[in-house]
C-alpha cells in the first residue's frame, strides 16, 4: 500500500537551527550518537569521496528505530578561503519519508564544533584555564562555542594567517562570551604557548606549529583537515602524546594526514582508540593528549536526532 502523503519536507534555516539547537545540545545529543555508534546500534556505511574531497556523501541509519540522515557537501578552497554547500536530509523510520532539510554548512561546523566539545569534555583536564583557537571561520567558532559549553575557560587566544580574519572573529566572540579575555596571537607558536587546550579548524596542508611550543600537558583538538594531502599537527605529536583518540577510526585511516603520516612512521594502528570506546573506559587526563576529527555520518545523525525531537516536541506543545 503505497502512502499517499508526499509533503514537501521543512527546510530549517541558519536562523532556526541556531534556536532549536543551542550549543551544548549539541554537544549532548553527538555524545549520544557517539556511544550508539560504538555499541552497535548505528549503521555507518564508508563515506563517498569524490575528486580528493571536493563531493562528499554520508549516511547513517538507526537499526532500531530506522531513522537515517544522509549529507551532501561540496567542499572548494577559492583564494585561500573554504567554501561548503550542501544539504542534509533527516528520513522518518516509521514512514521512510523525509522529515525535514538543513543547509549543510552551518549544520557540519555545528556538529564538528560538538564532537570537540565531547573529545574536550573526555580528554582535557578539569581545570583550565586558556583555550588556542588556530583558525577563524564558522568551524573555529563552533569549536571556541563547544568548549566553553564543557570548560570554563577564563583566556581565548586566536590564530590566523591573516590578522583581519583574526581580529573579526574576536570581535564577534566577545559577544557571544562577554566574560572571557580574548587576544589576538602574532603566531601559531605563540597562540599554542601555555595553553590548556588547543582546536585546530583550518584547511592547513602544512604542520601550524612546532610540536616543541606545545606546554607538556595539553589537549589538542584537530578537525579542519579531512584529506591525506591535509595536515595541521606537527609530526611526532601523535607518536608521543598519551592517547590519540579519533571520531571514525577507519575514516581517519583513509582520510587523515596526521594519522596516515604517523601510521607510515610505524606508529601502531592498535594505539589508536575511538572516541566511543575512550567514553566508556576512560582514560588518563594528563600530557598530551589527541583528539582527530575526519567527520563522520554518525555525528550528523546525532545532531539531526536533536532536530527531529526538538521539531516534534513543538508540535505537541
Amino acid at each position: 500500500m503505497e502512502i499517499e502523503d508526499h509533503a514537501v519536507a521543512p527546510h530549517i534555516d541558519l536562523a532556526r537551527l541556531d534556536s532549536l539547537i543551542p550549543v551544548g545540545v549539541a554537544v549532548a545529543a553527538v555524545a549520544s550518537a557517539i556511544t550508539e555508534l560504538h555499541e552497535g546500534r548505528l549503521e555507518q556505511p564508508p563515506r563517498t569521496v569524490v575528486a580528493d574531497g571536493q563531493l562528499l556523501v554520508m549516511s547513517a541509519l538507526h537499526r532500531s528505530t530506522r531513522d537515517a540522515v544522509v549529507k551532501t557537501l561540496t567542499i572548494y578552497d577559492i583564494d585561500g578561503s573554504r567554501r561548503i554547500e550542501g544539504t542534509v536530509l533527516w528520513y522518518d523510520g516509521a514512514t521512510g519519508l523525509p522529515r525535514f532539510s538543513v543547509e549543510a554548512h552551518r549544520f557540519t561546523a555545528l556538529r564538528t564544533g560538538a564532537v570537540s566539545g565531547v573529545a574536550t569534555d573526555v580528554l582535557a583536564p578539569e581545570r583550565v584555564r586558556r583555550l588556542a583557537i588556530l583558525g577563524s571561520g564558522a568551524q573555529a567558532g563552533t569549536q571556541l562555542d563547544s568548549c566553553c559549553a564543557v570548560r570554563e575557560f577564563e583566556e581565548i587566544s586566536v590564530y590566523s594567517r591573516t590578522l583581519a580574519h583574526a581580529q573579526r572573529f574576536v570581535d564577534e566572540a566577545k559577544v557571544r562570551h562577554p566574560g572571557l579575555r580574548f587576544s589576538v596571537a602574532g603566531s601559531a607558536n605563540q597562540c599554542v604557548a601555555n595553553a590548556d587546550v588547543v582546536c585546530c579548524a583550518t584547511g592547513a596542508t602544512s604542520p601550524l606549529f612546532d610540536l616543541a611550543a606545545l606546554p607538556a600537558n595539553v589537549h589538542v583538538n584537530a578537525v579542519g583537515s579531512f584529506r591525506p594531502s591535509m595536515t595541521e599537527l606537527p609530526a611526532g605529536l601523535i607518536d608521543a602524546s598519551t592517547v590519540t583518540v579519533l571520531d571514525d577510526v577507519a575514516g581517519c585511516l583513509e582520510g587523515s594526514g596526521e594519522v596516515r603520516s604517523a601510521i607510515e612512521r610505524e606508529f601502531p594502528i592498535s594505539d589508536l582508540r575511538s572516541l566511543g570506546a575512550v567514553m566508556e573506559s576512560g582514560v588518563e587526563r594528563h600530557g598530551r593528549t589527541v583528539f582527530k576529527s575526519v567527520g563522520c555520518a554518525a555525528l550528523d545523525w546525532g545532531v539531526g536526532k536533536a532536530i527531529a525531537d526538538r521539531l516534534e516536541s513543538v508540535v505537541l506543545s
